[in-house]
């Protein structure tokens, strides 16, 4: 054990601190002066964030903020906070690593204070989120489908006109997709045997009735004209073309 009057006991304590700091390797933990130019970087930082300690001593934290027109206000509100109240930031967002790659963290700033308790710096703790968010993500969007689908399939069980049918299924592939509109096209023959090409509509707004321009959308319209019957030509019928 070593001695605390030891003349190496200061220098001992700063490396067992620092072994402690990069032994979190899943969390950055990094250090300012009072201006926010990095004094300390450790292990976890490289490993999130991409930039070694030489790459980033000096350097402020403005470099992770998404936005560069808004990374300087950021993190002066983030330093104003810890110094006022004890804690800046804390609210999860997208960060930047080095290589311009965008991740979900969370993460707050605290004040360093000497003895008298003046300010001396800033501590920045953060954490990658992404795997999580993604999996919250997914669960809430399972949850979605299967509300969807319970309340397509009760609508269905109700339901025994063709036309009510085809609509119930087309609006619901239509929300399950986020698509802007979904079309659904059959045949049906009317009294004489004639067969003709319609077609049901779903929309997001539920206020698409016809097919959107396609050139805009990108989306498949159909140009459907009407042919007598005919042995080689049964049915009134549709060519779909690409816009």
């Amino acid at each position: 054990m070593s001695d605390p009057e030891s003349p190496t006991a200061g220098i001992e304590s700063v490396q067992a601190w620092r072994q402690i700091v990069d032994s979190a390797i899943d969390t950055a933990i990094i250090s300012t002066d009072v201006k926010g130019c990095v004094t300390s970087w450790s292990a976890g930082a490289q490993h999130i964030l991409g930039w070694t300690e030489a790459e980033m001593l000096g350097q402020t934290l403005e470099r992770l903020f998404p936005d560069p027109q808004e990374a300087t206000a950021q993190l002066r509100r983030e330093m104003n906070d810890a110094d006022s109240i004890g804690r800046g930031g804390g609210e999860e967002g997208w960060r930047r690593r080095k290589d311009g790659s965008l991740f979900w963290s969370v993460g707050e700033m605290t004040p360093i204070r000497g003895d008298g308790g003046a300010l001396t710096g800033f501590t920045k703790v953060l954490r990658d989120r992404t795997p999580q968010r993604e999996a919250e993500q997914a669960i809430r969007e399972e949850r979605r489908s299967l509300e969807l689908l319970n309340r397509a399939g009760s609508a269905l069980a109700a339901e025994t006109n063709l036309d009510r049918v085809i609509q119930i299924v087309t609006d619901a592939g239509v929300e399950l997709t986020r698509a802007v509109f979904g079309a659904f096209f059959y045949n049906i023959a009317d009294e004489s045997g004639e067969r003709y090409m319609l077609n049901a509509l779903g929309s997001a707004t539920r206020s698409v009735r016809r097919v959107p321009d396609a050139a805009h959308y990108g989306a498949v319209r159909s140009n459907i004209q009407r042919r007598r019957r005919h042995p080689l030509c049964r049915y009134y019928q549709g060519s779909p073309l690409r816009a």
